[in-house]
C-alpha cells in the first residue's frame, strides 16, 4: 500500500508535494500532439519541454512553457492540468484553480484534475466545493486513494466526522 499525501493546509508553496498526477503526452485525448504551433514550436515540443521542467522541479519555467503550449492547442486538458499543478507548486492558487477548472471543462471525468482542483479549492477555504470535486474524482476513478483521503480532510473541515471517517477508511482500503 502506498503512502497517503499530507492533508491540505499542512504545507506551503515551498514544501507542497505533488498533488495531482502530471499527465504525460501519450495519454492525451483532446487533440493530437503536435497539432498547433506557438512561436515556431509545436505543441508536442512545448509540452515535452514543460513536462521536463516540471519533473526537474522548475514549476515557474514549466508554467511558462505550458502557457505557450496552450496557445498552440487550447483544447489540451492535460496541458491545463499540468499548468494547474505547476501554478499550485508556485502557490498561485487562484490561477491554478482556473487552469484546473478548464481541464475539467474539457474532460469532465479527469480524476487527477478533479482531485487537484479539490485540493486547491480546499486551500482557498471552500471545503464544500472541494468535497464535491473529490467525490467527482472518486466517481471517475474509484481507486483514487488520494481523492478519498482529501475528501476525508474536506469533510473534517466541514465537521462531518462520521463521513470523514468513512472516506479515510476508503482511502486505506484502496
Amino acid at each position: 500500500m502506498g503512502s497517503l499525501p499530507p492533508p491540505f493546509g499542512s504545507f506551503n508553496a515551498r514544501t507542497r508535494p505533488s498533488v495531482g498526477r502530471v499527465a504525460a503526452p501519450e495519454v492525451e485525448q483532446s487533440a493530437p500532439v503536435g497539432r498547433g504551433k506557438a512561436r515556431g514550436r509545436s505543441f508536442g515540443a512545448l509540452f515535452a519541454a514543460a513536462l521536463a521542467k516540471q519533473r526537474a522541479g522548475q514549476p515557474s519555467e514549466a508554467a511558462a512553457l505550458y502557457a505557450q503550449a496552450l496557445r498552440a492547442d487550447p483544447r489540451s486538458a492535460q496541458a491545463h492540468n499540468n499548468l494547474g499543478c505547476a501554478l499550485l507548486a508556485l502557490g498561485r492558487l487562484e490561477d491554478a484553480a482556473r487552469a484546473l477548472a478548464e481541464a475539467v471543462a474539457l474532460r469532465p471525468d479527469y480524476a487527477d484534475a478533479l482531485d487537484t482542483l479539490g485540493v486547491v479549492t480546499a486551500e482557498l477555504g471552500r471545503h464544500r466545493d472541494a468535497a464535491g470535486y473529490f467525490e467527482r474524482a472518486l466517481a471517475a476513478d474509484p481507486a483514487a486513494a488520494g481523492a478519498a483521503f482529501h475528501l476525508g480532510n474536506a469533510l473534517l473541515a466541514l465537521e462531518r466526522f462520521s463521513a470523514a471517517q468513512v472516506a479515510f477508511e476508503r482511502a486505506l482500503e484502496i
